[in-house]
């Protein structure tokens, strides 16, 4: 199977991070310039379950050839949209308090592996990669940016239904 039939889903994460872990998103999210507000907002969700925690959709784009796109989002306090290409064209993006980013993708199909990274723009931080393998029915996601490293298990969701998103 292909990237498609692979990824082009809604994924939520499937275990809670234990302490060392969320120090961990927390020291990430510092490094690529989450504000304070949306990472305080953010952690009460996390707090009450991976129920509440963000859901990532990956879909085709509907208008631009080999295009892909992840809508990341936890209503109301966050949601934010990624394009992509999976043949190492890079692509700028801008997360929704302005902050670029330049995304550089790629896919290997023997190993079900989609690499993604993201250098920011304006910031001195080294570049965030996030490796994301199919093991099965789940997604193994390792994120890294310079020495901080975080992990987590994805699984299959039902997509939040947006008219905004078919468009896309």
């Amino acid at each position: 199977m292909g990237f498609d039939e692979n990824f082009c889903h809604a994924w939520q994460a499937t275990v809670m991070a234990d302490a060392a872990e969320i120090q961990n998103r927390k020291k990430l999210a510092d490094m690529v310039g989450i504000s304070e507000e949306v990472q305080r907002k953010m952690g009460a969700e996390f707090s009450q379950g991976t129920d509440h925690h963000p859901i990532m959709r990956v879909k085709k784009s509907a208008q631009k050839p080999d295009t892909y796109y992840i809508i990341l989002r936890k209503e109301p306090y966050y949601r934010h949209v990624v394009e992509f290409k999976l043949d190492g064209t890079p692509i700028t993006n801008k997360r929704t308090d302005g902050q670029e980013a330049e995304t550089v993708c790629s896919y290997d199909d023997a190993t079900a592996t989609w690499t993604s990274t993201l250098k920011y723009i304006g910031l001195d931080t080294p570049p965030f990669v996030s490796v994301r393998k199919l093991v099965g029915d789940k997604v193994d996601v390792v994120d890294t940016c310079g020495d901080v490293k975080v992990t987590q298990t994805l699984g299959k969701v039902e997509p939040i239904a947006s008219a905004e998103d078919d468009a896309l």
